[in-house]
């Protein structure tokens, strides 16, 4: 099934494209999503947002779909499903 990333204009300077569509195995979850993710030959994402040897993004990347906040890596997703991403950033 594929699953839809798609980049906020925070992420931008780190990836140039606004989504990524990712293949995962049929009834996958969140910790599936990202083992693919680290498995994507092209395009890859930048070290600078991915840690490929923990299989997760680096700093704090909130992921949301269907307008909540999903980060139980058993998560179950489904076909076509797109999972915003958002840089949280400090300041005011």
């Amino acid at each position: 099934m594929k699953v839809i990333l798609e980049f906020n204009r925070v992420l931008a300077h780190h990836y140039p494209q606004k989504e990524l569509s990712v293949e995962v195995r049929d009834n996958g979850v969140l910790g599936d999503l990202f083992q693919s993710v680290s498995r994507l030959e092209e395009p890859r994402l930048p070290e600078s947002l991915w840690n490929y040897d923990e299989d997760r993004f680096r700093g704090p990347v909130l992921l949301t779909s269907g307008g909540r906040v999903i980060r139980d890596k058993n998560e179950k997703l489904f076909n076509g499903q797109r999972i915003v991403l958002r840089r949280c950033i400090v300041g005011g």
